[in-house]
């Protein structure tokens, strides 16, 4: 029998029993009275937002509590953010005191009223099942991965009969904890541990999430970070510190705003680059925190001398990057002709540089300062070079490629969907070519096999691709890959994909709007229509305000530089909580 929220309190009401079935969700209001317990969720903080110093007081079992009540008190008080869940454990009886590890899969569901429970039995043992529909799990790691839609959550609690009342006995071995959003929202940061992507001094982040502020927070990030570059950045990314260094003493200690990072002998091996290397990933992934200021790194206790550091500061400049921005105006094709985005305005513009001509093409894809620029004719059959005046060469020929895109070291990179499971990519010297471009690199990943890319888009420091690919069902998602290159930096393959938007039922296309953030065209289940989502990889996907008929999407420098082309032929630019009209238009680029 499985009893909703309602279910249980009209049940209460009509028998008047004090002791009867409690629903988990009208049991937890004792635990944080004035908090909101329900409800449509907002958007969250900003990747690398600390929480605010806000600590959840879960209550207790209480006298005379049931076995259902019992196990909404267990949930509750595991959500919060008490040091060490004593107030969780206090509800638990036996070995599962200790064995309980909150740190297990984090469950994150919808709201307090979402909750279904059965309750099994009259006399002890009872067994509670509770069920509720899944938007995201976090790993031990503090990784994020947003629930398909669909995806339902199920644990099974034995609750037994004590001296002090009825307690949990027995939990699911993988039991971790349960959050409701709100919870999540308040309780929960949004990190980021950094890499490098490998042959340049781009700094690259992977966002976790991890309960705080705490004193533990410093330590859990610099952990991961020693583990190495997850499976999707694998050859993508580099890490300067030495394979099997660890935490010399497993805490980064914080005091007066100085992170104290001690790390084991294996660090010593490390190139005079390594080291600094090693300071900019430090630097980059502690000075997210509001406690830390400076940092102090030692070898077993030692002085440990990173060349080009004088100071202590996390801001201390050793050549590595942590933001590479768009600098380039937005290029509209808009009828035959190329024309700007003024920044002042945001109108179209025929005002600086001189672009190509642009008959008879679809799209087009600018490169820096828009020094290269490349067009998609009407039939989606030839990829051009453009030049001034109505010369152009042809770079590639197929049956329908998709939108072209120049990524940030001057490489095309290009899909025929007629050809499932492959990527086309022209490095900077073939592209920049007099003569003809020669044959292009062929990216065949084993993940990509038999399905038809439809959109690639390269992230602004050049070590990640976001693809959109359906399968032989139709149905498109969203994949975020690594690209590993040569050292003269030409892509030779892709990493394991993180598929992103999970959250949605289609995708449509998706473009790189910061170094955390993607810009999706996509439907939830409940959607008529496409909506413009932002998703941060590693994070959840938020609606951005609607836009009637949205057909595909760009960005340029951030979240504030969204642009929307419409089935009707127009342009959007991100405009405040809406969407201003550019003017007409059918492809938007934006050189990186």
């Amino acid at each position: 029998m499985v009893r909703t929220v309602a279910d249980v309190v009209r049940r209460r009401r009509a028998r008047g029993v004090p002791g009867a079935l409690l629903v988990l969700a009208a049991l937890v209001l004792a635990g944080c009275g004035g908090m909101p317990e329900s409800g449509q969720a907002g958007p969250g903080r900003q990747v690398g937002e600390v929480v605010p110093e806000l600590l959840v007081a879960p209550a207790g079992p209480r006298p005379g509590a049931g076995p259902a009540e019992i196990v909404g008190g267990f949930l509750r008080a595991g959500a919060a953010s008490d040091v060490d869940h004593a107030v969780a454990r206090s509800f638990l009886v036996g070995p599962v005191v200790r064995s309980w590890s909150p740190s297990h899969d984090v469950v994150v569901f919808p709201d307090d009223s979402s909750l279904k429970v059965t309750v099994r039995g009259e006399r002890s043992p009872v067994r509670v099942d509770v069920r509720t529909p899944v938007q995201a799990t976090i790993d031990a790691q503090g990784r994020y991965t947003e629930a398909a839609p669909g995806t339902t959550a199920h644990a099974v609690f034995t609750v037994v009969q004590t001296g002090a009342g009825w307690r949990v006995s027995v939990l699911d071995a993988a039991f971790g904890s349960w959050l409701p959003q709100y919870e999540l929202d308040r309780t929960y940061s949004a990190l980021q541990v950094a890499f490098v992507a490998s042959g340049t001094h781009n700094l690259v982040p992977d966002v976790r999430w991890f309960p705080g502020p705490r004193p533990g927070l410093a330590t859990a990030l610099i952990r991961q970070l020693l583990l190495g570059p997850p499976r999707y950045l694998a050859g993508a990314v580099t890490t300067g510190f030495p394979p099997g260094t660890t935490l010399a003493v497993d805490a980064v200690p914080t005091t007066n705003g100085v992170a104290q990072v001690d790390l084991t002998s294996q660090a010593l091996a490390a190139t005079p680059a390594m080291r600094q290397m090693m300071w900019a990933q430090l630097a980059s992934t502690l000075r997210r925190l509001p406690t830390v200021a400076d940092l102090q790194l030692t070898v077993a206790g030692s002085a440990f001398k990173v060349p080009g550091v004088t100071g202590t500061s996390v801001y201390g400049d050793t050549g590595f990057r942590d933001d590479v921005r768009v600098s380039g105006e937005p290029v509209v094709l808009t009828g035959d002709r190329l024309a700007w985005v003024d920044p002042v305005s945001g109108l179209l513009s025929s005002e600086g540089p001189r672009l190509p001509q642009a008959e008879g093409l679809r799209a087009v894809s600018v490169g820096a300062q828009a020094s290269t620029v490349v067009g998609l004719d009407d039939a989606g059959r030839r990829v051009l070079r453009l030049a001034p005046g109505p010369r152009r060469t042809v770079l590639l020929t197929g049956a329908s490629w998709v939108r072209p895109v120049i990524d940030s070291t001057g490489a095309l990179w290009e899909a025929d969907q007629a050809r499932p499971g492959r990527l086309s990519v022209l490095g900077s010297a073939q592209l920049g070519a007099a003569g003809p471009p020669g044959v292009p690199i062929q990216l065949a990943p084993a993940w990509l096999a038999r399905r038809t890319v439809r959109s690639v888009d390269v992230s602004r420091d050049g070590s990640r691709v976001v693809i959109v690919s359906a399968g032989s069902d139709g149905v498109a998602r969203a994949d975020v890959a690594g690209i590993v290159r040569r050292p003269d930096g030409e892509p030779v393959a892709l990493a394991a994909p993180r598929e992103v938007a999970r959250s949605l039922r289609q995708v449509d296309d998706a473009v790189w709007a910061d170094r955390t953030a993607l810009v999706v065209l996509g439907r939830r289940p409940a959607d008529p229509v496409s909506t413009v989502y932002e998703v941060v990889v590693g994070g959840a996907s938020t609606a951005l305000p609607p836009v009637k008929g949205a057909v595909a999407v760009a960005a340029g420098d951030g979240l504030r530089a969204v642009y929307v082309i419409t089935s009707s032929g127009k342009v959007l630019g991100r405009s405040g909580v809406g969407w201003a009209d550019v003017g007409p238009g059918r492809s938007v680029s934006v050189s990186q």
